[in-house]
């Protein structure tokens, strides 16, 4: 709605902000005028005339229903205006889906001191505001469906020529340079400055660069056609000197191959000599345990023989010793016998 400087959005939106400030004025008014004018009538029991007062404001499209209590507590007068209904009916309570608009003392002055007196409570009638935003809230939406589409119908028109037609043209170059003749001299009128312009601008240099690069290309060719047919040249002196490489490559081969099979033989013959090698070390190792262990055995027969040496000393000498006192055992025998004998002698003699 802003898009317009008439101030047709202002004026559109302008009811749904002002509709609940409205009511709730209103409201406001019928609060101040009960406040004003149920108090004396409580204060003098005028009970017929709280029914009228609250009966002309429920009438009322923003007031739903309007309940007056005495300072005790109890129901003096309750009034209820129920949907597309046309009059009022009696309650004794607050209905349970009230909007409260107002809920409080009602105050009388006697001679200049304030004496509450009772209680007053308004019930807000949302529902008239409700569908006047409702009908204004839809014809808002037409105003704005409507000013769309000529927006969209003003900007279809206004691309249209300003940037299909110049894009349409630089489309129709662009086609003609790939399925016609491929002229590369063409080039577009540049007349504006905006981005239709510079698009024909950049059409007009890539022309330019692409008619440069083929006559370049061109060019090149020409120079690869000679060098071509040098190459050929080049390449028929390349593959006779190939097949001579490939029959000196082919005796190479053969001597590979000999070489090879020399090469087998020579490895398992170096495999028998590893595991001959691998034996004689098994060998020696048990040789080197004999040594060790005769070595061993031998030093502990040198040690025996030197102790038996002692022992062997030793025993000379005691036979010496012996040989000794048998030399003397000897001679005392003999002695002996000579005693004896000598004694027999004197015996026989004595016995004569």
């Amino acid at each position: 709605p802003c898009w317009f400087d008439d101030g047709f959005g202002v004026i559109a939106i302008t009811p749904l902000v002002s509709a609940p400030r409205s009511n709730d004025s209103q409201l406001g008014a019928a609060q101040s005028r009960l406040a004003q004018n149920i108090p004396p009538t409580l204060w003098n029991y005028q009970f017929e005339q709280i029914d009228n007062i609250v009966r002309a404001e429920v009438v009322s499209n923003t007031v739903r229903a309007v309940l007056v209590f005495n300072d005790a507590g109890e129901i003096m007068a309750g009034l209820q205006t129920p949907p597309n209904a046309d009059e009022p009916n009696n309650i004794t309570e607050i209905p349970e889906d009230a909007d409260i608009a107002y809920d409080g003392p009602l105050e009388y002055n006697n001679n200049g001191e304030l004496k509450e007196v009772g209680r007053l409570v308004i019930v807000a009638d949302y529902l008239p505001l409700n569908e006047l935003q409702s009908a204004e809230r839809n014809v808002l939406l037409v105003q704005v469906v409507i000013m769309v589409l000529a927006l969209v119908v003003a900007t279809r028109l206004i691309i249209g020529y300003l940037v299909t037609r110049p894009i349409q043209n630089v489309s129709a170059a662009l086609m003609d340079i790939a399925q016609g003749e491929g002229d590369l001299t063409r080039r577009l009128k540049v007349d504006r400055q905006d981005e239709i312009g510079q698009l024909a601008a950049g059409f007009n240099q890539y022309t330019e660069k692409t008619h440069t690069l083929v006559k370049q290309f061109v060019e090149s060719f020409e120079d690869l056609d000679a060098q071509v047919a040098g190459l050929q040249k080049i390449a028929s002196t390349t593959a006779a000197g190939s097949n001579r490489q490939r029959e000196e490559s082919d005796l190479v081969a053969v001597a590979m191959t000999e070489m090879s099979t020399t090469s087998q033989t020579v490895a398992e013959n170096a495999a028998e000599a590893a595991s001959a090698a691998s034996e004689a070390d098994q060998q020696g190792g048990r040789a080197k345990q004999i040594v060790e262990s005769t070595t061993e055995s031998t030093g502990r027969l040198v040690d025996e023989v030197k102790e038996a040496s002692g022992v062997i000393a030793a025993l000379q000498e005691e036979v010496g010793e012996i040989s000794t006192v048998l030399d003397l055992i000897r001679d005392i025998s003999d002695q002996t016998n000579l005693l004896a004998l000598n004694a027999a002698i004197e015996a026989a003699r004595a016995g004569e």
